[in-house]
């Protein structure tokens, strides 16, 4: 393999820009009252690298200010996060959207203040949905995983949080 990577070269993923793009008037999502956040993933087993525990433990601390969270996917596990929700007493805070087609997915990334993708191993190889977003003009935070770095630079074209930290 050393004697071949000079020839060889990284070409990530992409997103179709004909598809996904801002709104007309993407500057209706900083002038609502309540801040639209989405978190995008599936919520089965096998994606609990997707972090959503620690986004939603980490928002309880910020009920007082002016969001609320669709969390768009679905999964054996609807049920454990909606409990969370729950004991978070995030239930006016967090709505779930377990049956979303593409054309709906484009308008929440359109909408949205900000898409937050909380993985917390490298399980998370890439993060389509964090470019899917900023192709929508939509702002991103993420955690600091080398798949995700790829696509989020810290402080340029998003911002990066330590994985499962909470507070970060």
């Amino acid at each position: 393999l050393r004697m071949v990577s000079h020839k060889m070269i990284v070409i990530p993923n992409g997103v179709d820009t004909h598809f996904y793009y801002p709104s007309s008037n993407n500057n209706h999502k900083y002038e609502q009252k309540n801040k639209n956040l989405l978190f995008v993933g599936a919520l089965d087993r096998a994606h609990y690298f997707k972090g959503l525990k620690i986004l939603l433990q980490a928002l309880k601390d910020c009920q007082q200010q002016n969001w609320k969270l669709n969390i768009v996917g679905n999964g054996d596990m609807v049920d454990y996060y909606k409990k969370i929700v729950y004991n978070c007493r995030l239930e006016d805070k967090v709505r779930f959207r377990t049956s979303c087609d593409d054309q709906s997915l484009l308008k929440f990334y359109r909408f949205s203040y900000l898409t937050i993708l909380p993985s917390i191993t490298r399980g998370e190889a890439f993060g389509i949905v964090l470019v899917e977003s900023m192709a929508c003009c939509t702002a991103v935070i993420a955690t600091n995983l080398p798949g995700v770095r790829s696509v989020v630079i810290d402080n340029k074209t998003g911002k990066l949080a330590e994985p499962g930290d909470v507070e970060s």
